[in-house]
């Protein structure tokens, strides 16, 4: 089952590109992965600049300053995932890759064992 929300772009695109190599071509993917690699690093940067903004509003409410920082967590998450996905997209003995952030995030704590229920 695909994840229904996403906390940011480029976790949405990870998936979708890492869904899309498992099923096909590792070397289409790998565009994709650069791509990938590229937004996160540009929605960072702008999540970087709405959480201090975002933080103003705090005294009204608290939930744009979380669903920011949400956002900004995703997108530097996904700058570390995109760019391990890159080379590990360009090993032969992997044959499929973690497709959504929540079990990339468990599979980072542990490195030897899939989470079960993991979108592949």
């Amino acid at each position: 089952m695909i994840p229904a929300n996403f906390d940011s772009l480029s976790s949405s695109l990870m998936t979708g590109v890492t869904l899309f190599k498992n099923r096909s071509s590792g070397i289409i993917a790998e565009a994709g992965y650069v791509l990938a690699f590229a937004v996160s690093i540009i929605e960072t940067l702008a999540a970087l600049i709405c959480v201090p903004v975002s933080a103003m509003f705090y005294p009204l409410s608290d939930k744009p300053l979380n669903e920011n920082i949400k956002w900004l967590q995703s997108a530097a998450f996904c700058v570390v995932w995109s760019l391990a996905d890159i080379f590990m997209n360009l090993n032969p003995l992997i044959g499929r890759l973690i497709a959504d952030e929540a079990h990339a995030r468990m599979a980072i704590r542990n490195p030897l064992s899939i989470p079960h229920g993991t979108l592949v």
